[in-house]
C-alpha cells in the first residue's frame, strides 16, 4: 500500500529531505510505499487559498 508524504518548505534555501528522511522511515517500517510530494513556496507569498 501507498502513502502520501507532503514536505512543504517555506523558503527555496530551505531543504525538505531533512524531513524526508524521518518520514520515509516512519512509513517504511509500517509497510508503506511512500510516494513523496514537496513543496518549495510559501503560503503567505502566494496568498490565502479561495473557492468560487
Amino acid at each position: 500500500m501507498r502513502a502520501a508524504l507532503y514536505l512543504r518548505v517555506s523558503t527555496q534555501e530551505q531543504n525538505p529531505e531533512s524531513q524526508a528522511a524521518d518520514v520515509r522511515c516512519l512509513a517504511e517500517a509500517r509497510g508503506f510505499d511512500p510516494v513523496e510530494y514537496w513543496e518549495f513556496e510559501s503560503a503567505a507569498k502566494a496568498g490565502p487559498c479561495t473557492t468560487g
